[in-house]
């Protein structure tokens, strides 16, 4: 059996040999012809390339040069207008936040927010919004005890 097979090998290498032979020199002999292609390709083909993205940028870069000046000739007087209107509300509005500032510290029930029914502080001198007790009275008092 293994005579057999090593005939078959050497049959095989044989014919297989000298086919192999020729395509490697048929290659050899094509591939100068390849690369002249190529490289006649590359000497046509870049300039050409070259000469559109130049034209190209010829025509783009003064309408992108347009475009931004009427851009700027449109915003630049709505940026005026906008930062004038808020140089003349801004006033009224921190005015108004000064106002409010004052209501709240004045009024302590508007700035503590609890609002609702108060009570007296059980143990202290003051009056307290009755949820915040009703809450957690066991808390209340352990907070009363420890001071």
């Amino acid at each position: 059996m293994f005579s057999a097979v090593q005939g078959i090998v050497s049959a095989a290498t044989q014919v297989v040999a000298p086919v192999a032979a020729q395509a490697v020199s048929a290659a050899a002999q094509v591939l100068p012809a390849v690369q002249g292609v190529v490289s006649g390709a590359t000497q046509v083909v870049a300039p050409a390339v070259q000469g559109v993205v130049s034209g190209a940028a010829q025509v783009v870069a003064p309408a992108v040069q347009g475009a931004v000046s009427a851009a700027a000739q449109v915003v630049a007087p709505v940026a005026t207008q906008a930062v004038s209107a808020a140089a003349q509300v801004l006033p009224a509005v921190a005015a108004v936040g000064v106002v409010g500032w004052g209501l709240i510290t004045l009024i302590p029930s508007l700035g503590s927010g609890s609002g609702g029914k108060m009570m007296k502080a059980p143990g202290r001198n003051y009056r307290m919004p009755r949820k915040d007790f009703e809450k957690s009275p066991s808390n209340y008092f352990r907070d009363l005890r420890g001071k």
